[in-house]
C-alpha cells in the first residue's frame, strides 16, 4: 500500500445520495490508481494538461519502480483525441497513442 492520505468531503452537497464520512483515511495499491487526464482547459485553469511522454517519462525513471505503477491511465473525451488542440495551443495530441507506447495495450 502506499502512504496513506486523507479525503475530504466536507464540502460536497449531499443532496440525498450516500456520501462517506466527511473525511477518511484512505489506503490504495498503487495497481488500484487510475490517472485521468484532460486536454486542458484553454487556459480557464478548470484542468490541466500534461503530455503523454511526461507521464511516461516519469514512470520510466528511476524514482518510480515498475510495481508502484498505476493500474493505467484514462482521459475524456475519445472523439477529441487527436482532433482538438491542447490547452489552448495549436498543438494536437494522441492520448490513446501516447498511453499504449506507456502500458502496451494494444499491439
Amino acid at each position: 500500500y502506499t502512504t496513506p492520505f486523507w479525503m475530504d468531503f466536507s464540502n460536497i452537497t449531499k443532496q440525498g445520495i450516500d456520501i462517506p464520512p466527511e473525511s477518511w483515511h484512505v489506503h490504495i495499491r498503487p495497481s488500484q490508481l487510475l490517472v485521468g487526464f484532460s486536454f486542458g482547459a484553454g487556459g480557464s485553469g478548470k484542468s490541466i494538461y500534461i503530455a503523454p511522454s511526461d507521464f511516461g517519462d516519469a514512470l520510466h525513471g528511476d524514482d518510480f519502480p515498475r510495481d508502484n505503477w498505476p493500474r493505467g491511465a484514462f482521459f475524456w473525451n475519445l472523439d477529441l483525441d487527436g482532433n482538438r488542440p491542447v490547452n489552448g495551443t495549436a498543438y494536437n495530441t494522441s492520448f490513446a497513442a501516447g498511453f499504449n507506447d506507456i502500458f502496451h495495450t494494444r499491439v
